[in-house]
């Protein structure tokens, strides 16, 4: 501000009241005004600083906590270090033993007697180890005393073991159960171990261990004392250390959980602080510091208030000051009676409003807007002029220095003289330009989830309508025989149903609810790999152009959808260069920081590999810009565009946890850059697949059962599967499906069940229920809409067979037979 201006100003302040509306005499820092905040004011300091000394005295307790959680964090690696390595060097006593068989060194019940009777000298809390014959009877039982219930027991009729020993035969390896009840009597597991004896199966090492010993051998001394610890297998309790009664403490505390690696098994140890420890970690001095917090907290409200009643002798003109400081914003201004701004007072925030006091001086609201506002838009201003009232939250726009819009957020009262005349308002004003930056973000960010959910949604229900229809249509195909125009109509339902499920998935591409298979790849072998196919795509009249990056990362993507993706943005570029032009595909290493993240929608920083696809053509104005990626709008003429092709692509680049930006300008052509997350290591090379069998065939014999809720859905796959020779049974939810396994006369060889069931269970509940059930059944997936347990963030685990909806007859049959012609499930 000028000097002549402050000179101004500072006339002005000598008849100028600063009560923020109301004369002097009557305004809140009139001198009743300051009685009164004499005692509102300590009051509310003390009340806040009380709340930070507990604020404090809590952060100290949770320090606390934190120090002991780490304690006992580190107690828990000790102790599931000292356990796996004691389970471990029992478990290689075992596999000593079998080496000395296997190379002929054990030819007699004492060889056996004297090397097992050495192991048990070693560890004494073994407490068996037997030699079990290939029809799986204990034969040698080593100590004899305290095992005489296991002498000449046949594990082959035992459920649990019975099933870890076959796959102790199945595999050659060493094969732990989980918790049993030993034929000893109490809690324990066994460890089978294969023999061999002249290339040839010749029984197994049978290994006894009685839990509760071997635990508390291995565990540090004075664990028990400070803390509880628990042993889980498969959520089934293996050991607790302590009483039930300590579990008062657990409420109190997190566990610290540890894997433990049991041979072919996997124990969760779970560690708690007991009371005492909990106690051990309190301390008398920290009420002391709390008791004088409150009594600082209470004496600097004192303080406060002494200095308020004093401050009631100063003069009326430091008024104006305290209206100022009342308000935190980014500068302060005051207009005349007329509304024209006559006084600017910076802060340092202040240059983030993108005009000067000099530029803004003597001119009213309205003529700094200029056209950007209505006349609708000024009436709360010009009426809290008009009227002589406090100014609330007005937001207006202006134009910077620099050419772009601005937003103000004011807050003002009105001015009186000493006699009560009105003489302009004062206050604050906020730049919140980058806030309704933010808020535009915040809407298109919803918009699109929103629009992805609906798609979603009805490309689940599409594909099951489509699955009825294709499953008649190729049923119906059958049937006409040699009819030739019925093949034809026929074959017009089929070719329909086709391009209904092309544009369900990229519906689903879209609300990223399509089915996944990422893997680490290089980007520029793959571009490679289409280049010939974009060539034959874009014509003669479009020039291509690949530039690829040096030294260019993989990346963790779905390959196919990648490919899927570079076409789809090619085929946009062409059309939009109808008389020819250039396409460039440049590659680069980027690496996206935080405040690129803050700016853009769900983006996380790190290392991308960044492909940009840049055309010489028409170019978008920033209105078709804003909706470019949402399904179904387009640009082209009716019947040459579904509107899906970019839609597809920026969910392909969401899903994959990449980011997508689009830059154009009208006439100077478009570039669209994806951002997929880089590979962390080298790529791997795949092995061929090895093909299951000779051939895949349509046919077969097995027994199948078929969960679909949908009567029309089950009635096509039930038919597919029965004319091919299937044994086929149907259920149409989990509770139905349940009953069928558990009464079952004939085992089920493979559950075909959707993914999204109602009543309860989902595909994946039934599957694991299944496997209970009958141990080995084949599982295989369907769905429409795979945005559920059997799609981790849309991406298949590992190992699960789906048949999307809608699914060829042929498509069908083929998974089926390569489902159950497989080794697993």
């Amino acid at each position: 501000m000028s000097v002549a201006a402050a000179e101004q100003q500072e006339n002005q302040d000598q008849t100028a009241p600063v009560d923020g509306g109301t004369p002097r005499s009557s305004g809140p820092w009139s001198t009743a005004g300051l009685a009164r905040r004499a005692i509102v004011i300590p009051a509310l300091v003390t009340v806040v600083l009380m709340a930070l000394v507990v604020m404090g005295w809590n952060g100290v307790q949770h320090e606390r906590e934190h120090h002991l959680s780490e304690e006992t964090g580190r107690a828990a690696d000790l102790a599931a270090a000292r356990l796996e390595s004691h389970i471990t060097a029992r478990l290689t006593i075992g596999r000593n033993l079998r080496l000395n068989w296997d190379h002929g060194n054990i030819t007699g019940f004492n060889d056996f007697r004297l090397q097992a009777q050495s192991a048990h000298e070693l560890f004494g809390d073994f407490q068996a180890i037997n030699w079990i014959d290939p029809s799986g009877v204990i034969r040698w039982v080593t100590p004899l005393a305290g095992n005489e219930a296991a002498q000449g027991l046949n594990i082959r009729k035992l459920k649990v073991p019975s099933v870890v020993m076959a796959e102790a035969e199945k595999t050659g390896k060493p094969q732990v159960t989980p918790p049993i009840k030993l034929a000893q009597g109490g809690d324990g597991f066994v460890a089978y171990i294969p023999l061999r004896r002249n290339d040839l199966p010749d029984g197994f090492l049978n290994i006894v261990f009685r839990t509760a010993p071997l635990i508390a051998a291995a565990l540090p001394g004075g664990v028990g004392d400070r803390y509880r610890l628990e042993i889980s297998d498969a959520g089934k309790r293996v050991y607790q250390s302590r009483s039930a009664a300590a579990r008062s403490t657990d409420q109190h505390t997190q566990p610290a959980r540890r894997q433990i690696g049991v041979g072919n098994r996997n124990w969760l140890l779970s560690m708690w602080p007991t009371a005492a420890a909990l106690s051990a970690a309190s301390s008398v001095y920290d009420e002391l510091v709390l008791g004088a917090g409150v009594i600082m907290a209470l004496v600097a409200g004192f303080l406060i208030h002494l200095i308020l009643v004093r401050q009631m002798s100063l003069k009326d003109s430091e008024q104006r000051f305290r209206d100022f400081a009342e308000s935190t914003s980014d500068w302060f201004w005051e207009t005349d009676e007329a509304g024209c701004i006559v006084g600017e007072y910076d802060s340092d925030r202040a240059q983030t409003a993108g005009l000067t006091y000099l530029e803004v001086k003597g001119k009213t609201r309205q003529e700094i807007a200029g056209d950007l506002m209505s006349e609708s838009d000024w009436q709360p201003y010009r009426d809290a002029l008009v009227e002589h009232q406090d100014i609330k939250n007005f937001e207006y726009r202006y134009r910077g220095r620099d050419g772009t819009i601005r937003h103000a957020l004011i807050d003002g009262k009105p001015r009186f003289d000493a006699d009560g005349n009105y003489r302009g308002h004062r206050g604050t004003a906020s730049n919140i330009t980058e806030q309704k930056a933010l808020e535009q973000q915040l809407q298109r960010a919803q918009r699109m989830e929103a629009v992805g959910q609906l798609t979603g949604g009805v490309a689940h229900d599409f594909n099951n309508l489509m699955a009825i229809m294709i499953g008649n249509a190729e049923l119906l195909e059958e049937r006409v025989g040699h009819d030739l125009e019925a093949l034809q109509h026929v074959g017009s339902i089929i070719r329909a149903v086709d391009r209904g499920s092309a544009l369900t998935s990229r519906l689903l591409a879209f609300s990223r609810q399509q089915a996944l298979s990422p893997e680490d790849a290089d980007i520029g072998d793959l571009i490679d790999g289409v280049h010939d196919l974009l060539e034959r795509t874009l014509g003669e009249t479009v020039d291509l152009r690949i530039l690829p990056a040096p030294d260019l990362w993989p990346a963790t993507i779905d390959p196919h959808q990648f490919e899927n993706s570079l076409i789809n943005l090619a085929i946009n570029a062409r059309d939009a260069m109808p008389a020819g032009g250039t396409l460039s595909i440049e590659t680069a290493n980027v690496t996206l920081d935080e405040t690129f993240a803050a700016q853009h929608d769900e983006v996380i920083p790190g290392d991308y590999v960044r492909i940009a696809v840049s055309d010489t053509g028409e170019g978008m104005t920033p209105e078709v810009q804003s909706k470019v990626f949402e399904p179904f709008f387009t640009t082209k003429e009716v019947g040459k565009g579904s509107g899906l092709g970019l839609s597809m692509v920026y969910g392909f680049a969401k899903q994959s946890g990449g980011h997508v930006t689009i830059y154009s300008e009208a006439g100077h052509g478009t570039t669209i850059c994806l951002f997929l997350p880089r590979a962390i290591g080298a790529i791997v090379d795949k092995a061929v697949p090895v093909t299951v069998g000779t051939s895949h065939r349509p046919h077969g014999s097995e027994r199948i059962l078929v969960v679909e809720d949908d009567d029309g859905v089950r009635e096509i796959p039930a038919n597919i599967l029965r004319a091919m020779g299937y044994d086929v049974v149907e259920a149409q939810d989990g509770a139905d499906a349940i009953k069928v396994l558990d009464n079952a006369a004939e085992p089920i060889d493979l559950l075909f069940t959707d993914v999204v069931l109602p009543g309860g269970m989902n595909g994946m509940d039934i599957a694991a229920q299944a496997e209970i059930l009958q141990p080995g059944i084949k599982v295989l997936y369907t769905s429409g809409y795979t945005e559920n347990v059997v799609v981790n963030l849309g991406r298949l685990d590992s190992g699960v067979a789906i048949v999307n909806k809608p699914y060829r007859r042929a498509d069908l049959l083929t998974k089926v037979r390569i489902v159950l012609d497989s080794d697993g499930q």
